[in-house]
């Protein structure tokens, strides 16, 4: 900004769930504005975005000194009912996001978007945990409509939920608008670890009622890998005979910073100096 300061700020909210101050007296270096949210007003799930704009009092005509944007995303509950949002409408190039609450451990979590006439529209579909990090099981873009079919179906699995919100967002094409039917839900059964078996829990609080079988479907074994920061630790894990694929899952400590460098390849020849460390079933 040119010109002489200005005392005071005239502040105005756009947003009838937010307020401010009529005027605030500037600091000297630093200005403490404090803005308040109408909780009554912000039931509804959903993304609200509300901005402050500061004016100089003395001279309103000069335009906007700043503008303090304030966004509050109130996630869909999926714990207590499925969340459907049907033939909802997507610029060219825009992106409509929803936010999805899973609280319960263990449970799983299915989204499916449907492009109702896939022939002529389509649409990329995104996953994010609650740490903003791409979904386990969907570690790519999906994309629905034309040659890859009007539904995609993105499941994560129990034992990959993150509890927190989720992010699901609906991309379209940057030249043409899509509408497309989104449902998400919950499993009505989370299962989670409990000593050496399995306990089962119903996600709402309907009572759920089914039938327990078990089949081997897969095994799990974790190892812990020191880096001391010289050269690299090589860990050999040998998968059973009955296996048809491996995942490998790797979990780093806070204090591995953020220039770990790590690789998985497949090997048929076992190196006879080393063995698995740190093992636990």
């Amino acid at each position: 900004m040119t010109g002489l300061r200005a005392a005071q700020f005239a502040l105005r909210a756009d947003a009838r769930w937010l307020t401010a101050p009529e005027t605030v007296d500037a600091g000297p270096r630093l200005t403490d504005i404090t803005v308040s949210y109408n909780r009554a007003a912000l039931a509804a799930p959903g993304v609200y975005v509300g901005t402050v704009t500061a004016r100089n009092p003395s001279d309103t005509l000069a335009g906007p000194l700043f503008t303090l944007v304030n966004t509050v995303i109130v996630p869909y509950d999926l714990g207590a009912k499925p969340f459907y949002d049907e033939r909802r409408g997507v610029g060219p190039a825009a992106v409509q996001r929803y936010f999805l609450r899973a609280l319960q451990p263990g449970a799983t979590l299915r989204a499916t978007v449907t492009v109702p006439d896939s022939q002529q529209q389509r649409a990329t579909v995104r996953l994010y945990e609650p740490n903003a990090r791409t979904a386990r099981s969907a570690p790519q873009d999906v994309d629905v409509g034309g040659e890859d079919g009007g539904t995609a179906v993105v499941t994560v699995r129990g034992e990959d939920l993150v509890p927190g919100v989720y992010e699901l967002d609906v991309v379209a094409p940057p030249l043409a608008m899509v509408t497309a039917t989104v449902r998400a839900e919950l499993g009505a059964v989370a299962l989670v670890p409990a000593g050496s078996g399995l306990e089962a829990s119903s996600v709402q609080a309907a009572t759920a009622a089914g039938r327990v079988t078990h089949v081997l479907v897969g095994a799990e074994r974790a190892y812990t890998l020191m880096g001391r920061g010289l050269q690299a630790e090589t860990l050999f894990v040998r998968a059973p005979a009955w296996a048809r694929h491996a995942q490998v899952d790797v979990q780093l400590t806070p204090s591995c910073g953020t220039s770990s460098r790590i690789s998985a390849s497949p090997s048929t020849t076992p190196p006879a100096s080393r063995s698995p460390v740190g093992t636990k079933p």
